[in-house]
């Protein structure tokens, strides 16, 4: 993997382990959840907070121009790519 991979997977990664952690943003889903009638769950909070990584990884990936530069970085816009990531840092 080259330089500009591994820090983007870095920077990514250490993001979604705020995003993880943050009690804040789980209260905000709850509440969000219980507004709409839903029961919340550690399940659906869970997905709530792998959707806001997964975006972030594509905003980020779209920012950089990832998608045009296809053979010399890997195309972190992509689905394959996202879903990798987003199974690395939420692996059970």
């Amino acid at each position: 993997m080259n330089g500009i991979n591994e820090a983007f997977e870095k920077i990514v990664g250490h993001k979604a382990k705020l995003i993880k952690k943050s009690t804040g943003y789980e209260k905000y889903i709850k509440d969000v959840l219980k507004k709409r009638g839903i029961r919340d769950s550690e399940e659906i909070v869970k997905v709530f907070k792998m959707g806001a990584v997964d975006g972030m990884i594509y905003d980020i990936g779209a920012a950089l121009d990832f998608t045009k530069q296809k053979h010399s970085v890997d195309d972190w816009t992509s689905y394959k790519k996202r879903k990798e990531m987003l199974m690395k840092l939420f692996a059970r």
